[in-house]
């Protein structure tokens, strides 16, 4: 049958479902496509045609996604043929409705047939890798001093055009955006390296080993930045980033990031419903590393580790297979093309793809785009669509010039480092380092640690020694994947503690002030502290639980003079856990300390086997309680912080 036809027949269905609440109802291709026995493919051409028809009459107020959602989701080739066969029979339906949905999810952002350019050279060279990173950088430096600034104090402090390059006094300092994607491509590079020569995986243990050594890059990156920075500094043999005494200064840290690593354990994802832009200003290093699909879906999981909400983990893995394009050699118009697509094939992606049409949009307009960044007509950027959408808005408008781009992207009154960044990063793998005007990279904090990462991810990987020196890290232990390999015992290392335990058993409570006496005396014997850390040992060695494992310990050798709340939990016909906050689940752990291999993992598994579940301890309750049921001021505060933290604030 004729597309007109078609398109007829279309129009109808959705003429009649428009009546009747589209938006509830939804249409089903299929449905239409038996009722008038022709093919799916061929029906959905002209249901996209009809429906532009009704848009263009004015009869399609409300449409929304839920029209394409499902025939979209098991014909995704198909519906991508026939809105392309939508746009060579000249249907604009994308000008027609900014009041419709579905045209924000549903139509190509740009009007030319899709896929007609041919790729350039690819970008996948030292010189645009270099450009990626040093750009984003140079965005965080000249954004940093204005972060938290309203536009108007921006505008009396640095004049009307604002700040376009660093303050004298202290030149491009970096923030904790460019440390946390340094480590992100430290992370990326170790899981590298520890997958050459593991062919044969899967590629679901490949993921979590990827994943994992990411997770281990942020844990080292939070050391960094918490109050033990200092203590941990002294005592650092990490040859990678850690050895950086610059990494050490803290940079106003986002909190999301901060509370996430802190608590969520190795192998899940973060617990809170953040969508701050902390998990998209850090992945470009992924889409420099993988193909653009896998960049997508890699960049999406590497923001999960601190950032919940579905949002925050699509613009995540928006930017990275943008990136990913970009260094393959498309142009931004189809690099974004493509990448839109891509996020609209997943629920939840709303948010995202509707940020990045606006700000394609209102590139395209002729407002004056300073106005449209100063005024926060896209946003401010402190979550994540947001400023994803700023860092491409600056980035199309530029035009080429990266002074112009990461002047715009950061002249606003909000998140202006990340905003800066992410415009950088997407200039920066375009254009390369030598479009960076010097201005950005002759006092720019570790620009040469930024050149060397940015050299290291596009070679990839090395077998040179200084090469697995950096980058070799043995898989964290918590992680999901079983990779075989020799372990060695924990009983010797936790002999010395089961003989301080015998040796000291008879001087508990009858001190001595004297290095004259025997060690071992007829009535020395072993104790709760031997009982429970052979307990912990059993645990490790045969992967037991921890609650469970040491309530029967203490139940099989009772009489050891175990504290009188723990010997009420013995007591118990369950191993539930108790608030407490005694010195026992710390004289248990000696066989942790041996049997792990990085320091991550002994603070994760020592923390599972003091808590084995979240808990808040007495002590901390009557802290923050005044006593009478009621809350207190801190209370208040934390319940503040959380809310912010909800809401996608950093």
């Amino acid at each position: 049958m004729p597309t007109a036809g078609l398109a007829a027949i279309a129009a109808l269905f959705v003429l009649d479902a428009s009546k009747n609440d589209i938006a509830g109802g939804g249409v089903a291709v299929e449905k239409i496509a038996s009722c008038a026995g022709f093919g799916v493919e061929a029906v959905a051409e002209g249901f996209v045609i009809g429906l532009g028809v009704i848009l263009g009459a004015g009869h399609g107020k409300g449409v929304s996604t839920t029209v394409f959602q499902n025939y979209g989701e098991i014909h995704w080739e198909a519906r991508d043929n026939c809105i392309i066969s939508a746009y060579s029979s000249r249907v604009n339906f994308c000008s027609i409705s900014n009041q419709s949905r579905f045209s924000h999810r549903f139509c190509k952002i740009t009007m030319p047939t899709a896929n007609t350019e041919t790729p350039k050279p690819h970008r996948r060279t030292a010189e645009h890798f270099r450009g990626c990173l040093l750009g984003g950088a140079a965005g965080d430096a000249l954004g940093h001093p204005v972060e938290f600034m309203r536009i108007e104090k921006i505008h009396s402090i640095f004049g009307a055009d604002g700040i376009r390059a660093y303050p004298e006094e202290t030149g491009g300092l970096i923030t904790d955006d460019t440390q946390m994607t340094l480590f992100t491509a430290e992370g990326l590079l170790r899981a590298n390296t520890f997958l050459h020569g593991q062919e044969g995986l899967p590629d679901t243990d490949k993921r979590d080993i990827v994943q994992h050594y990411v997770h281990s890059a942020y844990k080292r990156w939070f050391l960094t930045q918490s109050p033990l920075a200092q203590s941990f500094q002294r005592r650092n043999t990490d040859p990678g980033l850690l050895s950086v005494p610059e990494m050490f200064a803290r940079r106003a840290p986002g909190r999301t990031c901060m509370s996430a690593l802190e608590d969520t354990p190795f192998g899940h994802k973060a617990a809170n419903a953040s969508k701050g832009c902390g998990g998209v200003m850090r992945v470009a290093p992924v889409g420099l590393l993988f193909p653009p699909e896998e960049a997508f879906r890699i960049g999406c999981e590497t923001a999960a580790i601190t950032h919940g909400h579905r949002t925050g983990k699509y613009s995540a893995g928006f930017l990275a297979m943008l990136i990913s394009l970009l260094a393959d050699g498309y142009s931004l118009t189809n690099a974004l093309d493509e990448t839109y697509w891509k996020a609209c094939t997943f629920k939840g992606s709303e948010e995202t793809a509707s940020a990045v049409k606006s700000a394609i949009n209102y590139a395209s307009d002729d407002a004056n785009p300073v106005d449209i960044v100063n005024y926060g007509l896209i946003g401010q950027g402190w979550i994540a669509e947001e400023a994803l959408a700023i860092g491409i808005f600056s980035a199309i408008v530029a035009d080429g010039d990266v002074e112009k781009g990461l002047s715009l992207a950061v002249n606003h009154s909000g998140d202006s480092d990340s905003t800066g960044s992410i415009a950088g990063q997407i200039l920066g793998v375009m254009l390369g380092e030598s479009a960076i005007p010097a201005k950005f990279l002759e006092r720019l904090e570790l620009s040469e640690v930024i050149r060397n990462t940015a050299d290291d991810l596009f070679t990839g990987y090395s077998s040179e020694a200084s090469w697995t020196e950096r980058y070799t890290e043995e898989l964290p232990q918590t992680a999901k994947v079983h990779i075989p390999q020799t372990q060695e015992h924990p009983l010797p290392t936790i002999i010395g503690a089961i003989a301080g335990d015998i040796i000291g058993s008879i001087y508990e409570l009858n001190n001595i002030k004297t290095t004259d006496f025997d060690l071992f005396a007829s009535n020395s014997y072993f104790t709760d502290d031997t009982v429970l850390t052979m307990a912990v040992a059993d645990c490790l060695l045969n992967k037991k639980e921890f609650a469970r494992t040491i309530w029967e310990y203490g139940r099989q050798y009772p009489g050891r003079g175990y504290g009188r709340s723990f010997k009420a939990w013995l007591e118990n016909d369950s191993p539930e856990l108790r608030d407490s906050y005694g010195n026992g689940s710390a004289m248990r752990v000696s066989a942790i300390g041996f049997a792990c291999k990085t320091l991550h993992d002994v603070l994760e598994i020592a923390k599972q086997s003091a808590r084995g579940k979240p808990w808040t301890s007495r002590r901390h309750q009557r802290r923050t309680s005044n006593g009478n049921g009621s809350v207190s001021g801190t209370q208040r505060k934390l319940q503040r912080r959380n809310q912010n933290v909800h809401h996608g604030i950093l």
